[in-house]
This record gives structure tokens, sequence and C-alpha cells, in this order.
């Protein structure tokens, strides 16, 4: 009974763990995605709406080029992440082990 009960335990265990790993990965994936397109679309506004190229002018558009580099940055952290722990073939699902 008690080895049922901590075999239990543990499969509960690896799911948690396993869940918090693919919330880590969405928010990865997510995060990167919108942060490259709210960059490219705002640098995109920015050179057709401003005129005068002074300072203001290229500390947006420096902003813009940051946030683009951050999304591309967290996009490839769950590139990465996602190759070290995508599922082969060979493994079996959590519950069948």
């Amino acid at each position: 009974m008690k080895m049922t009960a901590k075999k239990v335990f543990l499969d509960i265990q690896k799911e948690e763990e396993w869940l918090n790993e693919q919330a880590y990965f969405d928010f990865l994936e997510q995060t990167g995605i919108s942060q490259f397109l709210l960059g490219l679309y705002l640098l995109v506004q920015t050179l057709h709406s401003i005129q005068e190229r002074s300072v203001p002018f290229w500390f947006v558009v420096a902003v813009d080029v940051g946030l683009m580099i951050s999304g591309m940055i967290f996009f490839v952290l769950w590139l990465r992440k996602h190759r070290k722990y995508a599922m082969s073939k060979d493994e079996k699902d959590i519950w069948e082990a």
C-alpha cells in the first residue's frame, strides 16, 4: 500500500514538473513572438509617421529594434529548450511507464 502511494505521489510530481516545463516553453514562445511582432509594428509605424530624423526618432528606433532583438532571443531560447525536451518517438507518456 505504501509503495503504491509513493508511486502515485512520484507520478503526480513528475506530471507537475512536466506541466511546469510546458508552461515555461509556452511563455518563451508567446513572449518571443509577441515582442518581435510588437517591435516590428512599432518600427514600421515610427518610420512612416516621423518625418524629422532627430534624437527622439533614433531613440524610438533603438527601443523598437531592442524589442525585436529580445523577441528573437526568447524565441531562440524556446527553440533550444523545445528541441532538448521534445518527446522522442521511443518515449512513452508519463502514465504509460
